[in-house]
């Protein structure tokens, strides 16, 4: 099956996908608290700030990584492939990066709780390293966790579980296309959260739903630019918008998943076919040139950005000013900050940002 995409289009996805790589940052910087080894830190957070904070960290951002599943699957099946080359291939691109990071992480950590001027920074009690046992370790890894050590990295190792039943998915679609969309549709929008096998692994019906759609888009030929500039599209991303921020406080919680769910699927659409399409033609080529670098954002902002509040936290303290400052510019400065690594590790180690970062440039 062969599912082409043009030059605009790849060049669009790789903008969306460094835009979403931002809203990753957004979203691990929520902090209501900072663990320190000596204490923990509660931020006073005023009314307007806290719905600031719910619609830029939770409610616009959380079509991230279903986003980032809905792209990958797109890029998976526009192509006939071989599952086996598949996962060899999805293995050095995911798990290898993963391993990797979540090592390099423990490593410092067991190192920088050892050193009495890091160790204030470091010594969290929910992960010392001298404490661990045999099921930690294993948690460390994400085997048997909802999480790794390096949490955003569950992402990587549950699309490679897809890419592991990719196969499979695609068949049975194949088999009942219509009933298995009206059952994703129903059960993705309407049944409540589940943890299929939790704690032993995590994963939310969205992001198998947007999965599978992108084999929909792929096997049906949809162009993925038809919804670009659909008015309904943005009204119906505005209004979902608008009613997640006045049910934030609602005890209606089935009715505020149900929205949450319809606003990721408007959000998902409205990124590409609004955001991506309206950008001028000299910031459309600026974001295309650094969005080579989104998986490395995705892997390296996480520890700088907590090292970095807990380090603004220390020196200049907790007050809304500082809060307000922080919130807003530290996630730009940190994906700055990530390009910045990027560029520099790839031309003095080429081969080791390739390891890195799963062979992604060539």
């Amino acid at each position: 099956m062969k599912y082409s995409l043009s030059k605009k289009q790849s060049e669009r996805i790789n903008i969306l996908k460094l835009l979403f790589s931002l809203l990753v940052i957004y979203i691990h910087n929520n902090r209501s608290k900072i663990k320190f080894s000596d204490a923990v830190i509660k931020f006073d957070i005023p009314v307007w700030f806290e719905y600031l904070k719910y619609l830029v960290s939770v409610v616009i951002p959380k079509i991230a990584v279903p986003g980032f599943f809905l792209i990958a699957s797109i890029l998976l099946y526009k192509s006939d492939f071989k599952w086996m080359d598949n996962i060899k291939k999805k293995f050095r691109s995911l798990m290898i990066p993963y391993i990797i990071m979540n090592s390099f992480w423990v490593l410092a950590y067991a190192i920088f709780q050892k050193i009495p001027q890091t160790a204030i920074f470091f010594n969290d009690p929910d992960n010392i390293i001298s404490n661990f046992r045999l099921i930690n370790w294993f948690h460390a890894y994400g085997i048997g966790s909802r999480f790794p050590f390096l949490y955003p990295l569950w992402f990587l190792r549950n699309l490679f579980i897809l890419n592991i039943f990719s196969k499979i998915i695609k068949n049975i679609i194949d088999r009942m296309p219509r009933l298995v969309f009206i059952v994703l549709v129903l059960f993705s929008i309407f049944s409540p959260d589940i943890d299929f096998i939790y704690p032993y692994y995590y994963f939310d019906i969205v992001n198998l739903f947007v999965w599978c759609m992108g084999y929909y888009i792929v096997k049906y030929q949809y162009s993925i630019d038809m919804f670009d500039n659909n008015v309904i599209v943005m009204i119906g991303y505005v209004t979902t918008t608008i009613i997640c921020l006045l049910l934030k406080e609602s005890d209606y919680i089935y009715i505020k998943l149900i929205i949450d769910r319809i606003n990721i699927i408007f959000g998902i659409i409205f990124w590409y076919s609004f955001i991506t399409f309206r950008l001028s033609d000299n910031l459309k080529k600026t974001l295309n040139r650094y969005s080579v670098y989104s998986f490395g954002i995705f892997i390296f902002h996480e520890m700088m950005l907590t090292f970095s509040i807990k380090l603004i936290t220390r020196l200049f303290g907790s007050g809304l000013l500082i809060q307000t400052v922080e919130y807003i510019l530290l996630p730009f400065i940190i994906c700055f900050i990530t390009i910045v690594i990027c560029i520099v590790l790839r031309k003095i180690s080429p081969g080791l940002f390739n390891l890195i970062t799963g062979s992604r440039i060539k």
